[in-house]
């Protein structure tokens, strides 16, 4: 984890501040470098939680998004006890494309607008559950982000899930932001995106912390995935597993 908290200190003595989303909305003065450090946590790594813990050490804040099936109590509860934002992955579209991928194929396009309804309704019953599932295992329910995962069958189909999450209406939203809503996106000069675990040394579209650090931005977002920086043999194993059993039963899980 040394590189990732070498990339932190770089930024840190570049004068950025090093801030989860939500304090990038909620603390920012106009003008004020900063970093919003993001995680997805899309499946399990033992470096999920040693990515918090050297972010502690180098004196940041992120903000970490599970999704339904890497729900962690005990884990999210550590990583909110450092100072961490713990907030929702959601893919309320490709989970209901995932359970009828050919169904939809040929007619997609001119039932869009019926599915996104659809799914507007599942999401807020999916935020409802990541509520009532921190509430009840003692993780802090009072969420302000959320950010949208791409899965396959987004690419496949060419609609990303926060089609559904912007189409919430504010009395849905009750006041959760999406990371991809313009409130966000807009006051973000540069975004940085890690690669699979075997191209770790490569970074999405080439713009690498190193570089964009050389352009001197105002506002960059450092998207990270822990799977990609470090996985144990056992959760290998355990997700190899997994991915064989969703593949027997449905081609998109």
């Amino acid at each position: 984890m040394e590189d990732y908290a070498r990339i932190l200190r770089e930024w840190r003595e570049a004068g950025f501040l090093l801030v989860s989303v939500r304090e990038s909305i909620a603390d920012l003065e106009p003008g004020q470098k900063a970093v919003l450090l993001r995680h997805d946590v899309d499946n399990v790594s033992e470096a999920t939680l040693e990515m918090a813990e050297v972010e502690v050490q180098e004196g940041a804040h992120a903000s970490y998004y599970f999704r339904k099936k890497t729900f962690d109590a005990g884990l999210m509860r550590a990583i909110q006890g450092m100072g961490h934002e713990v907030s929702f992955h959601h893919e309320a579209l490709s989970d209901y494309l995932n359970r009828r991928p050919w169904l939809f194929l040929p007619c997609f396009r001119e039932r869009i607008s019926d599915i996104i309804e659809e799914c507007v309704v599942k999401l807020r019953r999916d935020i409802e559950w990541f509520r009532m599932e921190c509430a009840r295992n003692g993780v802090e329910s009072n969420i302000c982000t959320m950010a949208a995962h791409g899965a396959f069958a987004n690419r496949l189909f060419g609609v990303s899930n926060d089609t559904v999450s912007l189409a919430l209406s504010e009395k849905e939203k009750n006041g959760l932001v999406e990371v991809y809503s313009p409130r966000v996106m807009e006051m973000i000069d540069v975004r940085i995106s890690d690669c699979a675990l075997w191209k770790r040394e490569e970074w999405r579209g080439g713009m690498s912390p190193q570089k964009a650090l050389e352009l001197l931005p105002g506002r960059v977002m450092l998207l990270t995935h822990p799977e990609h920086w470090k996985i144990g043999v056992r959760y290998k194993v355990k997700w190899l597993l997994r991915g064989t059993l969703a593949r027997l039963g449905g081609p998109f899980r």
